[in-house]
């Protein structure tokens, strides 16, 4: 019996140290460093009262501007955003605010690429589950949410600190860089700063990075809108009747696109009428700010790429959310009813190229409004130090074939009605010639 005991225990004490050893071994070893959603986790805690909560993926963090929002709405206003954060994992975070503070509204963004996402076949926490942890304190609510995104074979990789998916790096400079941040004390200051892109506080990220206007190009296609997940849907009724429960107001909206990816899209309007449907029938608005009248819509130089905005972007967006839900303006002012109207009611334009490359011959797709073709011509020059070889001119054709001249870079120029409407300069490698 007591060498059954003795057993027992050993074991324990083994248990204890192996946990504990892994607990040390993560947190130097996990590259969290410079990590945006690290930030804004630690940020969420530092805040007095949230009353506002904005809630989703990267939309969230790249889209209002927690700081200009406040003055407009008089209350705190919060941006729970992270990359890529699924739906479960929003709801985990609401619970944890909905402890926290005394949150009066919710906004929920409703990013396409979130909620389309089909129901998984095997729960398994990724690293984009794992960044939102940060933000759960609470034992109860954390432990809901990996039981809730874990299949029974994934709960020991979910439990442990160290494992797949989350952030290891065995690096030396990376690893010597971390020590050196938590010495000088910037490894826990609320701060995030990269060379494109820094942090503007409650949870907002500015990029300085921009498409020049008329600069959108694509070397591949998007595809279409799937329908909404059942998984999305099963716990957006959760939100919902929590919300209910506490006695907050929801709201639900979805950030501005691009057009260039809203019309490669080609049934985006079919998204949109099926979460109006859904979201009606539970009694709730759907705010689509693709929809957005000329005065209010977003250029191409709000956009750091064809779904994000940037700080120029964020501070119209910011101003245009305001307008709507803090100064109550007349929503016909602001939105067209449908997007088939806005396409009726947009000038004449090319959003962007695409361009595809095949054994050497280059094909270019204009993503346009315009139904004639005929209207379009192209400019193709190739660079290559101080030299230049133009393969067109203001040419309607969109093919062309590129033999063994060897360039640094392409540019492009397309034309509707002979004026320039893109220009675009591609480095060769983008196609993997060399």
């Amino acid at each position: 019996m007591k060498i059954r005991y003795k057993r027992f225990v050993k074991l324990i004490i083994f248990f204890v140290l192996f946990y504990f050893l892994c607990v040390v071994a993560a947190f130097f070893l996990k590259n969290d460093t410079v990590c945006y959603s690290r930030t804004i986790g630690r940020d969420f805690w530092k805040q007095q009262n949230i009353d506002i909560l904005v809630c989703g993926a990267s939309h969230v963090s790249h889209g209002i501007n927690a700081r200009i929002a406040d003055k407009k709405f008089n209350q705190n206003i919060f941006n729970s955003g992270t990359s890529s954060q699924s739906i479960n994992s929003t709801y985990a975070i609401i619970k944890q605010a909905i402890k926290q503070y005394d949150i009066k509204k919710i906004f929920l963004e409703t990013d396409y690429q979130i909620s389309c996402i089909p129901v998984p076949d095997e729960l398994k926490m990724t690293t984009k589950d794992f960044l939102v942890m940060d933000f759960l304190r609470d034992k109860k609510i954390k432990n809901d949410y990996i039981f809730e995104s874990s299949s029974p074979k994934n709960l020991l990789n979910a439990y442990l600190p160290i494992g797949n998916y989350k952030k290891m790096c065995l690096e030396p400079k990376k690893i010597g860089k971390k020590i050196i941040y938590l010495f000088n004390g910037k490894y826990n200051k609320i701060d995030y700063k990269t060379k494109n892109t820094y942090y503007a506080g409650k949870g907002c990220l500015l990029d300085k990075e921009f498409i020049p206007d008329g600069g959108f190009y694509a070397t591949s296609l998007r595809g279409g809108v799937n329908p909404i997940s059942s998984y999305w849907k099963d716990y957006v009724i959760k939100i919902i009747n929590l919300c209910k429960e506490n006695d907050i107001e929801l709201f639900f909206y979805t950030t501005p696109l691009s057009d260039f990816l809203l019309y490669q899209l080609g049934n985006y309007e079919d998204y949109h009428n099926e979460m109006k449907s859904f979201l009606e029938n539970l009694g709730y608005y759907f705010y689509d700010f693709n929809f957005l009248k000329p005065e209010y819509s977003m250029s191409d130089s709000d956009f750091y790429d064809d779904n994000h905005l940037n700080k120029y972007g964020i501070k119209k967006f910011t101003e245009c959310f305001c307008s709507v839900f803090a100064e109550n303006m007349d929503l016909e002012d602001v939105f067209y009813k449908t997007y088939s109207e806005k396409k009726l009611n947009s000038k004449d334009r090319i959003f962007g190229l695409l361009i595809t490359n095949l054994d050497n011959t280059f094909c270019l797709k204009p993503i346009t409004n315009v139904s004639d073709l005929s209207r379009i011509k192209y400019s193709v020059t190739l660079k290559n130090n101080e030299n230049k070889l133009i393969v067109q001119n203001k040419s309607p054709s969109s093919n062309f074939i590129l033999s063994d001249y060897k360039s640094s870079e392409m540019n492009i120029i397309s034309y509707l009605d002979d004026k320039i409407q893109n220009t675009i300069n591609i480095k060769f490698n983008k196609f993997g010639r060399y």
